[in-house]
Parts: C-alpha cells; structure tokens; sequence
C-alpha cells in the first residue's frame, strides 16, 4: 500500500525539478503532492475523525514521513501557541487569553501521522458515495481507526512558517506544552 500511494500521490514532474527536493520541499512539504487535499474514512462504518467538535470531511495533505502521511488538522480553525519563557499552551482562536497584547503568540497548525500500516484502502479519484457526489476528486484513504478511534498515531503542533520568506514551519516541542494530556 505504501508504495502505491507514494507513487499516485507523488508529484513527479515536480520533484524531478532540479534544487526543488532540497529546497522548497524543505520550507513547503505538501508541495510534493499532486493534489492538495483527502479525505479520511473509517474502514469499519465509513465514518469519519472529529478534531475540535467539528467532522472532518476534506483534509489538506501535509507531508510523507518515514511510516506515514501527515494531514493538517482542521485548517478552517485558527489556533495558536501562547508562551510562557520555555512552556507553550495551545489555545483556539477565541480564547481570552489573545486579547492580552502582552502575551507572546505564534499561530500554528495540528498535523496528524497516519501510518501506512493502518490504511487499508486506497482510491485515488474519491468516493462516489461520499465527496465526488459533490465535485471533490481527491484520494479517500479507508484507515482502521485503532488510536482511541482515529487514524493518527500522533498529533503535533508546528509554529507556521513563511514560505515567501523561506522559513518553514517549526515543530513545537510536545514536552514543553501546557496542559497536556498524552
């Protein structure tokens, strides 16, 4: 399965340009895709992951890993990071603590690592039952949902980047979060 997706989803032309795998691949990881967003079902009853409260339903595809594909976590949903000295806390947009000008902040994004292991299927054009019905003809992934009912076996934080700029995202520290519960 693994290598059947890296080869559908992979853009070669892309690649195959000379400095753009050392370079922007670096500063913008989902450039290597061929398409920009997924959709992410459950094997067992076709249901799709809740981040935030909200249904999934299309996901912007992030990054391959060594063992996976990354997909950023509800986009639609601007979150930040606060930081205190070393610690940082994770909070959504219409937290109370933003309205404190003194208050150190990044805006972030929620990436998931799906392992290749646990998609079970694969169809690259969509789902005709699901988002094509709707004009959407991006790859659905069916996953066996076996991390406390979701796909990600991980879920991080990145400090957004800026690409025009050549800062890529950066990854926060997890054990320096605020908060949290593994």
């Amino acid at each position: 399965m693994e290598e059947k997706i890296r080869e559908i989803l992979t853009d070669w032309s892309y690649i195959k340009q000379e400095n753009n795998i050392d370079s922007k691949v670096k500063i913008m990881p989902w450039c290597v895709f061929n398409t920009s967003y997924c959709f992410i079902l459950d094997i067992n009853n076709h249901k799709y992951p809740e981040i935030c409260g909200n249904t999934v339903v299309k996901l912007p595809l992030y990054s391959f890993y060594e063992h996976g594909i990354e997909v950023e976590l509800d986009e639609l949903c601007d979150k930040y990071a606060i930081f205190y000295n070393e610690k940082w806390e994770y909070v959504l947009y219409n937290d109370e603590k933003l309205l404190d000008e003194k208050i150190k902040r990044k805006k972030i994004k929620m990436i998931g690592k799906i392992p290749f292991g646990i998609i079970k299927d694969f169809n690259k054009i969509g789902d005709i039952k699901c988002g094509a019905e709707y004009g959407d003809d991006e790859p659905f992934f069916y996953c066996d949902f076996k991390y406390k009912g979701e796909p990600y076996e991980e879920i991080y934080f990145k400090i957004i980047g800026d690409p025009t700029n050549n800062i890529p995202d950066l990854k926060l520290d997890k054990k320096m979060r605020i908060n949290y519960e593994n």
